[in-house]
């Protein structure tokens, strides 16, 4: 059931657990907490935590959405407006700090289906991340 107390969080660290447990229960490899900018949000049904993405700000005019999970023992409803409110904070912030674009790479095709919806347009096909370790302890 949505409730009128769904609220958005900044991200801390001591959200990492949930939100790790999150990525084990869709069978996707949790992201490590040294790939997480301190820019994340989390959107919040009462005291159920619905979904969560990290804001990634660059020195170019394009800012990212990214690692967007949503708790998968939420209701879809609930999930569903939790994502839009989290776009839209995103998007405000994105748009407050001055870029002009935001970009994101998604595999989930709800998820894809969702973005293309509020007037995102797909751009690379196929495309596959890479990541190297320079030395950082993961």
């Amino acid at each position: 059931m949505i409730n009128n107390n769904m609220r958005v969080e900044e991200y801390t660290n001591d959200m990492y657990p949930f939100i790790k447990t999150w990525w084990e229960l869709c069978g996707w490899e949790p992201v490590s907490k040294l790939l997480l900018p301190k820019t994340g949000y989390v959107i919040w049904n009462d005291n159920e935590p619905v979904c969560a993405a990290w804001y990634i700000k660059t020195n170019a005019p394009t800012a990212w959405i990214e690692w967007v999970i949503k708790n998968p023992n939420a209701d879809n409803k609930v999930v569903k407006k939790g994502l839009t409110m989290l776009y839209d904070t995103i998007e405000s912030v994105a748009k407050e700090d001055g870029y002009v674009l935001i970009l994101t790479m998604l595999e989930h095709e709800g998820l894809k289906s969702f973005v293309s919806d509020r007037g995102w347009k797909s751009t690379d096909k196929k495309l596959d991340a890479y990541i190297k370790n320079l030395g950082g302890n993961l």
